[in-house]
């Protein structure tokens, strides 16, 4: 158990030196999250009333958007420096190299939001419990970020890798994102916790599917 921990910090920092040194996938994709919003922001213009329902879809397709491209420009990466192939052949699991590809872009996406949020709040004037959207929205990054992995994996070695990926990903994805469109819109909304459960519920039924066959399928498109 420590040798697998450990050996999933050494993947976490390696991605994370990486970027510190190249400021190539974090950068890049915070700028066009950015735009993003802020597109959003003058195309539509919601009324008080609305604004608790806009703005969760806004979230969460921008965050969308941003998983996809930072897990298919973190594995083309991995492949063109030949580190994915490093990384196959060296001691540690395959389910290691899993769980740390998963928690590196767990965590650039939830920094991300943070930002995304604070960003929201100025641009529409919200005062509903950001904190509470940002705990909640942690499970549901995490198993995005667990089927994203999978998929970067399956179609890293394809010529047609950007439409592949986002077509075989968003459609396994989407359950995950409507419980967290539901459960934002209903914090934002400041509505009781006992109306967000069966939503969260499924996040963490999702979970735990992904957290057990995610390892496995890895492994055997990894193994090929």
């Amino acid at each position: 158990m420590k040798s697998l921990i450990h050996h999933i910090w050494i993947v976490l920092f390696k991605d994370f030196l990486l970027e510190i040194r190249s400021k190539e996938i974090f950068t890049s994709v915070l700028i066009f999250t950015i735009l993003e919003i802020l597109i959003f922001n003058f195309a539509f213009n919601p009324s008080p009333d609305m604004v608790y329902i806009v703005v969760p879809a806004i979230l969460w397709v921008a965050i969308t958007f941003s998983g996809v491209i930072i897990i298919n420009r973190t594995m083309q990466l991995e492949m063109q420096n030949g580190m994915m192939k490093a990384l196959l052949t060296s001691p540690m699991s395959r389910e290691a190299i899993f769980w740390g590809k998963s928690f590196a872009t767990a965590i650039y996406l939830i920094t991300i939001e943070l930002i995304l949020l604070i960003l929201l709040t100025v641009l529409y004037d919200l005062n509903s419990p950001l904190i509470s959207v940002f705990l909640i929205s942690v499970p549901c990054i995490l198993g995005f970020s667990l089927v994203g992995t999978v998929f970067s994996v399956m179609s890293v070695n394809s010529r047609a890798q950007e439409i592949l990926l986002p077509i075989l990903f968003l459609p396994v994805v989407i359950p995950i994102i409507l419980c967290a469109v539901n459960i934002t819109s209903n914090l934002l909304l400041e509505l009781p916790l006992a109306d967000s459960i069966h939503w969260i519920n499924l996040v963490i039924f999702f979970d735990l599917i992904y957290f057990i066959i995610g390892p496995f399928c890895f492994y055997a498109i990894t193994s090929d």
